[in-house]
């Protein structure tokens, strides 16, 4: 913001002096050129954060952090830099995933689940998911975490999402006087009907109190949603045992 130099000036002329035309002309041709300076300054001050940085100003923010512009235009190249400063603050925790997550999808919900061994999964309902994403979560991640998938679910509902942890919860099916089985997942239920895991269920999770979960042959219907789930009852991605709900 400029600050006002020739009002000011004009403000602080004696009294003798509020009628004289030719006076007033003289100040405000005095402090004239600093206002000009000014706005030079903020320019050059706020011209060159990365929010607020083009061109060659941009580059310059690049050139600061060790990400070139490879042709890319400025809003591109603007998130490029602002994720190699996210990877380059970050202390490897979940929250640093999470507000990475946040950074590149801007979403309404955000959550992260960790896999065993090795494995750290996000899920987002965010809009936009920049190219390379992906890529810029591994890098945030810590060292042992080798792989960092990013799922993307929409719908009206909120899905139910479980994943193989390295303790899976007690699951098991007991028969009821009607002749269906529910699947009990500790305190949960899932009702079962046409036909039944053998033995205990490689899934965890939770579901809300109030969604409905029922499977029908091999697919669990949640609320609106469906999760498949193989004869096994697991559900794979990329070798490992999936969150994956989807809406």
């Amino acid at each position: 913001m400029t600050f006002p130099y020739r009002k000011t000036a004009l403000s602080r002329l004696v009294g003798q002096f509020q009628d004289k035309p030719k006076v007033k002309a003289l100040a405000e041709s005095m402090v004239a050129p600093l206002e000009a300076i000014s706005t030079d300054l903020n320019d050059l001050k706020n011209g060159r954060w990365v929010d607020n940085a083009i061109g060659a100003q941009l580059d310059g923010c690049g050139y600061i952090v060790g990400v070139p512009r490879l042709s890319r235009g400025d809003d591109e190249y603007r998130i490029a830099i602002k994720s190699r400063i996210l990877s380059n603050t970050s202390r490897a925790r979940p929250q640093d995933l999470i507000e990475g997550v946040r950074f590149l999808t801007k979403p309404t919900e955000v959550q992260y689940l960790e896999s065993y061994p090795s494995c750290a999964m996000l899920f987002t309902d965010g809009r936009q998911i920049p190219e390379g994403s992906q890529a810029i979560l591994q890098d945030i991640a810590p060292v042992a975490i080798e792989n960092v998938p990013l799922m993307v679910s929409y719908g009206r509902a909120k899905p139910f999402r479980a994943g193989r942890l390295a303790n899976p919860m007690n699951m098991r099916v007991d028969m009821t006087e009607n002749g269906n089985s529910s699947l009990l997942t500790n305190d949960k239920h899932l009702v079962i009907s046409g036909s039944n895991p053998v033995g205990s269920a490689r899934l965890s999770g939770m579901a809300p109190d109030k969604t409905p979960l029922t499977a029908n042959g091999t697919k669990i219907s949640v609320g609106v949603g469906v999760l498949s789930v193989s004869t096994t009852y697991q559900v794979f991605d990329n070798g490992y045992h999936l969150p994956g709900v989807f809406q």
